[in-house]
């Protein structure tokens, strides 16, 4: 999923060939997001 990502695929052809749908998709990349955030050191 991180390499379609980082090549621009788009979200519905994500969640096609994952299996999922496009708003699960959309939660799944949120949440990842934001535990990135969290978890990043301050700089």
């Amino acid at each position: 999923m991180f390499a379609l990502l980082q090549k621009k695929t788009a979200r519905k052809e994500i969640a096609d060939i994952v299996g999922i749908s496009q708003s699960t998709l959309l939660q799944q990349i949120t949440d990842l997001n934001l535990r990135y955030i969290r978890t990043a050191p301050n700089t």
